[in-house]
């Protein structure tokens, strides 16, 4: 049986020195007596050496103690550690573990006998440190409300609990190392910005997202092990790069009912497949299925998109019929996709360079009408798409740049009016996806 706590090494910020209050030992994750614990190792709350902690550790490879607590089970009423965050970290080398919050107190219980606090109003940090290497559970309570992730000599092996009241903001909580299910998510999170970012080794299906999430920026970004479908709440407003990478997405539910206004990069790389019904309010979205699998996509024509860029670039797409009358970039936005017929262009479009690149598949007879008013620049616009006709078409006098607009596109005869390089094939900026 370990001996009685009685170290309490407080850290606080200098930007703020405000008193915190002593967190209770049920806080802590000290909810047994001695009895319970049987032939368990016992690790008693510094505050009330009655309440403990019922340890099922071992040393786990390093020479540093390993203190238990990573069974948890959200599902066993009998398996709780209390209100905290809970991690098991590896600390390669003697050092320090540095945890990264914000939004009121922390205590950290850093798993070898000492617990350290802080307090930040926005965003600040405190250590624990380690004289010996090797595997550690630590516990993160208190009133905070961010958590940012644990940097230095410590690196998260598992994430052993994170649905901790009050928290309303976490990033960076895993790391390349980090692997197991994870674990329910705060159902009060509002921002998970890179959460799982690059937590490539994490074989775990998706968590439920909780109802209140709004910003989802990166949150799977890169993390190619996560596996299952993701059910989008209705208050999700930013998505950039949410699944980039995730490639073991298979579905997502609810997208048309969120209120998503950036979806730049959202499902990039995925492989995806399926039918998406648009959000109305989607306003930003260059590569938003670019990379994705055989795609069917609805009401396009009812978002608010300005930047199209490669957002169906390289997709099993076959088929759009209407463009949002908002748009007026959109470089590549169809680049290597299976249309087989051209959509009607809005007014409002005048960037289109190789919008339509490697169309092979388009077999419709171009015509000058074709073109809206205010498009100035179609360089490479409709390059390699060897099936789509015209018979002689003249050159749109509002149109000024189109270097490159029929490279290889061989079923096309045009005027004299087209005078600059029209079926070169140009490489470059502005000129190929």
């Amino acid at each position: 049986i370990l001996s009685p706590l009685v170290l309490l090494a407080t850290t606080a910020l200098a930007q703020d020195s405000t008193c915190i209050l002593q967190p209770s030992c049920s806080q802590l994750g000290y909810t047994s007596a001695e009895a319970d614990c049987g032939t368990a190792k016992v690790l008693r709350c510094p505050f009330d050496v009655s309440q403990v902690a019922c340890l099922s550790g071992g040393s786990d490879g390093g020479s540093g103690g390993e203190t238990g607590g990573d069974n948890y089970n959200p599902n066993d009423p009998n398996n709780e550690l209390g209100d905290v965050i809970a991690l098991k970290i590896n600390v390669s080398a003697a050092g320090s573990a540095t945890f990264t919050y914000g939004g009121g107190n922390i205590y950290v219980d850093c798993g070898e006998g000492t617990l350290v606090g802080g307090s930040a109003s926005s965003s600040g940090t405190v250590s624990c440190s380690y004289s010996e290497r090797g595997y550690y559970t630590v516990k993160l309570s208190g009133d905070f409300t961010y958590f940012g992730g644990v940097s230095g000599e410590g690196a998260v092996t598992k994430i052993i609990k994170l649905d901790k009241s009050g928290i309303t903001k976490m990033s960076q909580v895993c790391g390349s190392t980090t692997n197991g299910v994870v674990p329910p998510l705060p159902s009060t999170l509002v921002n998970a910005t890179s959460m799982f970012n690059g937590c490539n080794a994490i074989n775990s299906p998706y968590p439920k997202l909780p109802a209140t999430l709004e910003v989802a920026d990166n949150m799977f970004k890169g993390a190619a092990k996560f596996t299952g479908s993701v059910a989008l709440p209705e208050s999700l407003k930013s998505a950039k790069a949410m699944f980039n990478g995730s490639t073991g997405l298979q579905s997502v539910t609810g997208l048309e009912n969120t209120k998503i206004t950036d979806g730049a990069e959202m499902f990039k790389s995925t492989k995806i497949a399926g039918a998406f019904t648009l959000p109305a309010t989607l306003t930003n979205a260059p590569y938003m299925f670019y990379g994705t699998g055989a795609i069917t996509i609805v009401g396009l024509e009812n978002t608010k998109i300005v930047d199209g860029r490669y957002m169906f670039g390289n997709s099993g797409l076959t088929s759009i019929s209407a463009l949002p009358p908002t748009l007026t970039t959109s470089p590549c936005m169809f680049y290597k996709t299976g249309l087989t017929s051209l959509p009607t262009l809005p007014n409002s479009l005048t960037t289109a360079w190789a919008m339509f690149s490697d169309c092979s598949s388009l077999t419709d007879t171009l015509t000058t009408a074709y073109f809206p008013s205010s498009l100035t620049n179609a360089k490479s616009m409709f390059r390699s798409c060897k099936s789509l006709k015209a018979s002689n078409i003249s050159k749109p006098s509002t149109l000024s740049q189109y270097g490159g607009i029929f490279c290889a596109a061989s079923s096309i005869t045009y005027d004299s009016s087209w005078t600059d390089s029209p079926t070169s094939c140009i490489v470059g900026s502005e000129y190929s996806c």
